[in-house]
Parts: C-alpha cells; structure tokens; sequence
C-alpha cells in the first residue's frame, strides 16, 4: 500500500487501517510525515510561504502531536480504561499522526466554490478521524469512552499548559524584577 492509499484510509476512517496502523511499527515516520505535511498544508494555507514561519508550525505540531498522544495514553491506560486496553505511547502516535490526515483536505480551499464547506467539514472529519483512532488504539468497545477520553486528556493538558504558562510568567516576573547584583560603591 502506498502512502497516498494511507492517507486515503485515514481520511475515509478505514477502522481497519486505523488497527493495521496501531501494530505496525514501521509506520511512525510516515504518521510523523503526516502530521508535518498537514502543518505546512494549513500553513500555506493561511497565506505564509515564509519558510522559517512554515517550520516553526511543523515543529509545534509535531510537539502538540507528542504532548497529546501521552495523555491520551495516560487517561486512557491508567484513568478509563476498559478490561481490554492495552496500548503504549507508540501505537498512539501512529494512529493519531495519520487520523490529522484530514487536514489535508483544507488544500481544497483554494477552490472558491467549495472553500466554505471545507472549512466546516474538515474539523467535524478530523474529530472523527481521532476518535477512530483513540479507540482503536486502547482497543476499546465504545465509541463513547473515546470521545470521554479524550475530552478528559483535553482537560488534563490545559491544566498542564495554564500551569506551564503560570509558572513561566511567574519566574519571568522575578527574574525582571530581580535585584542587580553588582556593587554600586565598587568603581565608584
């Protein structure tokens, strides 16, 4: 199967391929390829062609796709699982690497007839694309729990991410604040 097929299966929610995907190993650059390619899509999209601005979203999505599969595991491991579960960091990438696929389609957008409706379909695909995923992955029955565990590890990382953000604010405000440490009687 070509790549192009893949991204095909993922967009068309191929539940089966969402299962090939979670056991293949090999398949991790290629997810990895998938979130990078959607980034610089949706990038070029929004009008930038400035190379440096492109690689800057590629590499936050690549860090948001890292950051969001481990909660995903964490909440859907330790916090909800179901008697079946079982699933590691690695099959959570892989799958949810290829379920960003739909984002692809906002390409389309340069097509002025049907810009308007890729606009709304596309993030309704999307959700539904990582919900196969999420459940596939954690091997769960329900298409319910799922959705539950990834509202919850939405929750959970912005919590972590308020908290981030605080924490940075907080020592920014005392290093800007902070005391100058030279003498002013020495070379006076």
């Amino acid at each position: 199967m070509t790549y192009f097929q893949k991204l095909y299966k993922a967009i068309t929610l191929d539940v089966a391929f969402y299962e090939m995907v979670e056991s293949d190993k090999s398949l991790t650059n290629q997810a990895l390829m998938t979130v990078i390619l959607v980034s610089i899509v949706q990038g070029i999209i929004i009008g930038s062609l400035n190379p440096i601005i492109l690689a800057q979203g590629a590499l936050g999505s690549v860090v948001r796709w890292i950051i969001w599969s481990m909660f995903i595991v964490f909440v859907g491991t330790k916090i909800l699982p179901e008697p079946t579960t079982s699933s590691n960091t690695g099959e959570l990438l892989r799958v949810l690497g290829f379920a960003s696929a739909p984002g692809l389609l906002y390409g389309l957008k340069i097509f002025p007839f049907i810009g308007g409706l890729v606009e709304v379909m596309v993030p309704f695909l999307q959700i539904a694309a990582f919900t196969v995923a999420v459940r596939q992955a954690l091997d769960f029955q329900s298409t319910v729990r799922a959705v539950g565990v990834s509202i919850v590890a939405m929750i959970l990382m912005m919590i972590s991410l308020m908290l981030f953000i605080g924490f940075t604010w907080f020592f920014i405000g005392i290093a800007e604040n902070a005391v100058s440490t030279t003498n002013p009687l020495i070379g006076a």
